[in-house]
């Protein structure tokens, strides 16, 4: 039987809870169901919310694990990777998605679309209609980034002048023992949560290693910030130690896009 191998991707932690993930899932199922004389190997390489406008899954994500197995010869030439699509695999500028897909076929590795059931091979790159169809694909899927990252970009620059003019705070994100007033215009405490971190510098104070902060806490059912009892773990306590917002200094948060 011959191999294949499911890349599955979706940019946003958001879409987690969505049918992306197992709409990709269920064509690959359906695929195999009808080629059965293909497997699907063990290895699935999945990048759960991480955007391929920026090319950020094939420098540091599963789809970069694929890239080094094939260049390294751990995935041999003749197996199939299954995408719902190609923009899935990339969604940067034409060039740089194409070359993408060069580099898989060129080690052999044949690509299945499951949204429109197309075949690339190493043929595919002699072959006008094969190669015009990648681009116009590649195309349309880096315009769509870049139409989604110009809309983000507009809606945050308007929500900074809003807030100008108007003098209200413009995001409720914020650390999480501080919550947005009803009237916008200031972060106040959560008392329970500064109890709870006052406590925690309190133990560290005494000397108690990071374990033994997290077993007290536990142990006397405080809840953590997400309201939960006994769920306290000592990497929870190191990041919150270390947190330069309780000294004031404003940590930005950045989420990948496209």
């Amino acid at each position: 039987m011959k191999k294949a191998i499911a890349y599955m991707r979706f940019s946003s932690p958001g879409q987690m809870s969505g049918d992306s993930l197992n709409r990709q899932r269920r064509l690959i199922a359906e695929w195999l169901k009808v080629n059965s004389d293909y497997y699907l190997d063990t290895i699935t390489y999945e990048d759960l919310g991480l955007s391929a406008f920026k090319g950020k899954h094939a420098q540091s994500g599963a789809f970069s694990e694929f890239l080094d197995a094939i260049e390294h010869g751990y995935i041999l030439p003749g197996t199939t990777l299954l995408v719902e699509s190609l923009d899935r695999l990339s969604r940067e500028k034409v060039g740089e998605a194409i070359e993408r897909l060069k580099l898989i076929l060129n080690h052999g590795i044949d690509v299945i679309t499951l949204c429109d059931n197309t075949v690339y091979n190493i043929d595919s790159l002699n072959e006008p209609y094969s190669l015009i169809k990648a681009i116009l694909i590649a195309q349309r899927a880096n315009e769509e980034s870049e139409i989604k990252s110009s809309r983000v970009k507009l809606s945050w620059k308007k929500k900074r002048q809003d807030a100008l003019e108007s003098g209200t705070i413009m995001t409720a994100s914020c650390p999480r023992w501080l919550s947005l007033d009803d009237k916008r215009t200031a972060f106040v405490p959560d008392p329970d949560r500064v109890k709870t971190i006052e406590l925690i510098f309190k133990l560290r104070m005494e000397r108690r290693s990071l374990n033994a902060i997290a077993k007290y806490l536990n142990d006397h059912a405080v809840k953590n910030f997400s309201g939960k009892e006994s769920a306290w773990g000592p990497s929870v306590i190191e990041k919150l130690l270390a947190n330069k917002a309780l000294i004031g200094i404003c940590v930005p948060s950045y989420r990948a896009r496209g």
